[in-house]
């Protein structure tokens, strides 16, 4: 998946994610929802040095792609909840946000066709696809 459709299903997320909690009774603030799941749906590819935060964050992405790999551990449920948690301890709104933005990303990728998958359950290595390669 390219980051464009990466973070336009992660915005369409966050817009969701808005609606739904208004409708169950909860009062999130949009702008700090929709604009941390934007960034939240481009962050597991900063294990990507080529990738479109990978370039702008050259060391950063070098380090975490030596370390884990393409599609390892910012491609996992553990990363998507402890940086949901993290930011939760900040505001709410953004770790919500943050959090549905990287399960977008996590979800696209395991659609994207003839991919090896993702480390959903790092750090148990199996990747996981529902088209893999």
């Amino acid at each position: 998946m390219n980051y464009t459709a990466h973070v336009t299903v992660g915005t369409a997320t966050g817009i969701g994610v808005c609606i739904a909690a208004h409708q169950m009774g909860y009062h999130l603030s949009p702008v700090l929802v929709i604009v941390p799941a934007y960034i939240g749906s481009a962050l597991p590819d900063i294990d990507h040095p080529k990738s479109h935060l990978g370039r702008r964050l050259k060391l950063i992405s070098k380090l975490v792609s030596k370390t884990f790999g393409h599609r390892g551990f910012t491609h996992s449920l553990l990363f998507c909840c402890l940086v949901g948690w993290l930011l939760l301890q900040i505001n709410q709104s953004i770790g919500v946000g943050a959090f549905f933005g990287i399960l977008s990303h996590i979800l696209l990728d395991m659609l994207t066709p003839f991919s090896k998958g993702v480390a959903l359950l790092y750090p148990i290595r199996k990747r996981i696809g529902l088209f893999k390669a």
